[in-house]
């Protein structure tokens, strides 16, 4: 019986799933995300494609139906990448390019949502600069980072950029797509503590998990997780203050 993939999920190695059940010539269904990221999957669509005679196998997307395959993004011990399931399930050996992005893939759950030790990781493999960019590219571009965010967040540290200390500020940024941001500074700042501001009153931090907790006791951060916090300011004296605090933290930090 011939597999049918409903494909969920937004990633690097997902483009990657789709490009091989091209070239095998496998059916599948690019899973449309709503407003808030996340797919559904049509249980009458399913249905018919079990009427037709083929088992449906779905990636990215939570069901209760036990009449499918439903394989899971990759956990520690528990699930590997959908990359190497589906190159397993359909006989597929996985190019050098498509095993960077399992590598990728499979560190996922090593890093913090906006933290850059996915990039740290791949060159402790021996990736060099251009490969891990490149796979680093593609990703931004699946989760819908568009190449003018791309362009404004080049454009921003070529510009509007400073630095007090160990800490890197980044203001102005039109967008809040702070990845495009976070992963060209990788190349100069490994361990990372950054600042970034954006136009319309967001600032966003990512560096100590401890300088980020404060932040959430001294200014208005809405997001806290870890090593990396999201908040407001309301003005250019704000945004000093909260530049000067940092700056602060992370010399104490450092010492």
């Amino acid at each position: 019986m011939k597999n049918y993939y409903f494909v969920g999920g937004q990633s690097a190695a997902i483009a990657e799933v789709m490009a091989i059940l091209r070239e095998k010539g496998v059916p599948f269904v690019r899973l449309q995300p709503d407003k808030y990221g996340i797919c559904s999957l049509d249980n009458e669509e399913v249905d018919r494609v079990i009427a037709q005679g083929f088992f449906p196998v779905v990636i990215g997307v939570a069901t209760a139906r036990k009449d499918v395959i439903v394989l899971e993004s990759y956990r520690p011990c528990v699930s590997s990448s959908p990359l190497q399931q589906v190159a397993l399930m359909e006989h597929h050996i996985l190019t050098s390019e498509q095993e960077l992005i399992l590598y990728h893939d499979e560190n996922r759950e090593k890093q913090y949502p906006y933290s850059v030790e996915i990039m740290r990781y791949l060159f402790r493999l021996g990736y060099c600069r251009s490969d891990i960019e490149k796979v680093r590219a593609c990703e931004r571009s699946e989760q819908g980072i568009t190449e003018a965010e791309e362009y404004a967040a080049e454009e921003c540290i070529a510009k509007h950029r400073s630095q007090r200390g160990n800490l890197l500020v980044i203001t102005d940024l039109p967008h809040c797509k702070y990845k495009a941001v976070l992963d060209r500074l990788f190349w100069e700042q490994s361990l990372q503590n950054v600042v970034i501001f954006t136009t319309d009153g967001k600032f966003f931090y990512a560096g100590f998990a401890d300088v980020a907790l404060e932040l959430m006791n001294k200014f208005n951060v809405c997001i806290l997780h870890l090593c990396w916090a999201e908040g407001y300011f309301s003005d250019n004296v704000e945004q000093k203050r909260i530049v000067r605090y940092i700056a602060s933290a992370s010399k104490a930090k450092m010492k």
